[in-house]
Formats: structure tokens, sequence, C-alpha cells
């Protein structure tokens, strides 16, 4: 697997939109980790059953999201990517190791991730004249196509500093270069 990451130019709309499913994304996780949380401090959830507790957890999350205030968001995945985020962490919970900076999931963090799985209408695919084109929504201007052939697995789209990007992964190797052996001095 490769990644490969690229700066997307969405318009005021696809702005709004975006900034919409990020706010998503952090109530979806941090909704999460609160039952989970609540779950560990009851003793409901032990070292012997995190692992199951997370599929329960995820699948309550996906049958009631009533926490998104009635809005239906776009993008299904988001659940399935915050469980998989949870995971990382859910071990260190239960053991009272976790660290404070996983214990939610502040408004500076904006990403959400897609998966290119047919699931519904609401996907992903690349043009060959720089667009990235969300199903059911629009598309997108992007910096530069992909320098890989094979078409991306998933796509997370993330915001730095008022800058959008599109990560994608691709199911490649990456290419090994030999070493020549040979060194170079640079002065800078």
């Amino acid at each position: 697997m490769i990644t490969h990451k690229i700066r997307i130019y969405p318009n005021k709309t696809m702005r709004t939109f975006l900034e919409e499913q990020f706010e998503f994304a952090r109530r979806d996780y941090n909704r999460q980790l609160e039952i989970y949380a609540r779950g560990v401090k009851s003793g409901a959830i032990t070292p012997a059953n995190w692992s199951e507790s997370l599929t329960r957890v995820r699948s309550y999350c996906a049958r009631h999201p009533s926490f998104y205030h009635g809005n239906n968001y776009h993008f299904p995945d988001i659940i399935g990517w915050n469980s998989k985020r949870l995971s990382m962490v859910a071990s260190r919970m239960v053991k009272g190791k976790a660290n404070a900076k996983f214990k939610s999931y502040g408004v500076g963090k904006k990403a959400f991730k897609i998966s290119s799985a047919k699931l519904d209408e609401h996907r992903f695919h690349i043009r060959s004249n720089q667009k990235l084109v969300l199903e059911g929504f629009g598309t997108i201007r992007m910096a530069e196509n992909p320098r890989f052939a094979s078409e991306p697995i998933s796509v997370e789209i993330l915001s730095h500093n008022n800058r959008y990007y599109a990560c994608f992964l691709f199911p490649e190797t990456p290419i090994a270069y030999p070493l020549s052996g040979k060194s170079i001095g640079i002065d800078v």
C-alpha cells in the first residue's frame, strides 16, 4: 500500500459541506468514546471483552445517529473509521493508561475517510482532468492527478491551516531504489 497526498481547492459550497462532515466525524468519535468510557467506568468493559464491546458501540451508533440533531450525514464510513481510531486507544483505556490527548476529538482535528467500497451511491472517483468527484455531491479541483495507475482504495479528506487535502491510499508497493554507494555534499 502507498499513500499520496494532494492539495484540493473546494469552492465555497463544497467547503461548507466538508466542514459539516468534519463536525459529524468529531461528534461521532466523541459519542463512541463517551459510550465506551462509561462502560469502562461501570466495569462492564474489561480487558477481556474490550474488542467485542467496540463492535457493540459501533453498531449502536450506526443505528442511533440522533446525536447529529436530525441531520443525515453524507458518508456512513465515518462511524467505521472512528471505530478504528477508537480501537487504537481502547486497550489503554481499559488498563487505565489512556493518554489525555486521546480522550476527546477536538475542534482542531478536521478529517474523515471515505472507502471505495460500494456501500451506497455516496462514493468517490478521480477524473483525468484533476477533479475529485464525491458521488452525490460534486467535484473538487485538485492540484495534480495522482501518480499511480491503479484505482485508490480510500481517500481521507482533511483540513489544516485553512487548506484542504485529499490523502489517497493505493494498492501498490513502493519501488525500492538500490543504493549506489555514492555520496554528494550540498551547501545550503
